[in-house]
């Protein structure tokens, strides 16, 4: 699990006009929080903040945050973000406390890895789920589930099930779920063809009742006679 580290600073007083004044100093308000405890307000530098924000390998990392004008060290992660939609500005940050000895629910991404030997017969690999819910202690939790599809061929499916998780993870997702499957893709007729086989059967159609029209007209003057 990685482990990244953010300076902040504590405000005691929140304004309305709290957020410009942030903005104009490079920082963006921000709240920390956990079970059982208060919320504490803060700022921190949007730079620092952006560059764990734009790390794929930083989702659920472990934040050492040093709050510097109250001395004060806490284990965090990133809960959740706010940004202007219109101007693509940062807003607001929420951090969440934890306890390094009480497990959490997180959800953690799925990588693909490996060919599997059902592309060489023209099959096409489909990844049906992309994270997976799991449960345990912080300093426990991947950075990722890596899952081997070398083995699929076509019309092979990769289960949750068929996944190996460490001991210690608790695995919330449902294990019937597929994560990956290998499907091969029937070609289709072009539509032209189509067209042309359904106009010629049409044109077939027409002829056959043309003639049965004749033959009809011929009985009739027959029998008129």
């Amino acid at each position: 699990m990685k482990q990244l580290s953010l300076t902040a600073m504590k405000r005691d007083k929140v304004k309305t006009n709290t957020s410009y004044k942030l903005k104009k100093e490079g920082r963006v308000p921000a709240v920390m929080y956990g079970p059982g405890k208060p919320n504490m307000n803060l700022s921190l530098n949007t730079r620092d903040v952006l560059e764990i924000i734009n790390d794929e390998s930083a989702t659920n990392a472990i934040i050492n945050l040093t709050i510097e004008n109250d001395n004060i060290q806490r284990k965090v992660m990133l809960k959740d973000y706010q940004v202007d939609p219109v101007k693509n500005k940062l807003l607001h940050v929420d951090l969440y406390e934890i306890s390094m000895d009480k497990e959490m629910t997180v959800t953690v991404p799925i990588h693909l890895v490996g060919r599997p030997k059902g592309l060489a017969d023209g099959g096409i690999l489909e990844q049906k789920i992309r994270e997976v819910e799991i449960r345990c202690l912080p300093d426990r939790i991947p950075e990722y589930i890596e899952v081997d599809v070398s083995a699929l061929g076509i019309g092979d499916n990769l289960h949750l099930s068929d996944v190996k998780f460490s001991d210690d993870i608790k695995v919330l997702t449902d294990l019937s779920r597929t994560v990956a499957v290998v499907t091969i893709v029937e070609e289709e007729k072009p539509a032209a063809e189509e067209g042309a086989v359904e106009g010629a059967e049409a044109t077939t159609g027409a002829a056959a009742t043309s003639e049965s029209a004749e033959k009809s007209s011929s009985s009739d003057s027959e029998v008129k006679k």
